[in-house]
């Protein structure tokens, strides 16, 4: 099962990379006509509003894989099992792991 979960955890984060690397080619073309109002908007070029669309469009798809599949297969690795959980449930089983990890680290840190 880890094999499993491992192999998809891999692949989100391989996800979330193509779409993180879309996001920044997407805004380094539109950057320079930031910040938008009606007018400026409309004056733009039909090849500038599909970037801004593809903008949105990747970070929409990041979130989506950050908080549909990412975390809940973190989660489950955390957990022990891939039982569906709120979102919520899923974030804090993270939080805490993270904290108790931090928290491992600087009292490693500190008997030095």
């Amino acid at each position: 099962m880890s094999g499993l979960v491992d192999i998809k955890i891999s692949y989100y984060v391989k996800e979330c990379d193509i779409h993180v690397d879309r996001i920044d080619k997407a805004f380094i073309k539109i950057k320079h006509h930031f910040p938008f109002n009606e007018g400026k908007f409309n004056l733009l070029s039909d090849d500038i509003i599909s970037l801004i669309d593809q903008f949105i469009y990747r970070i929409m798809k990041l979130q989506d894989t950050i908080g549909t599949r990412l975390i809940p297969a973190l989660a489950s690795v955390i957990i022990g099992n891939s039982d569906v959980r709120p979102f919520v449930d899923n974030l804090n089983t993270l939080k805490k792991s993270w904290s108790y990890t931090i928290s491992r680290r600087m009292a490693g840190t500190k008997k030095r």
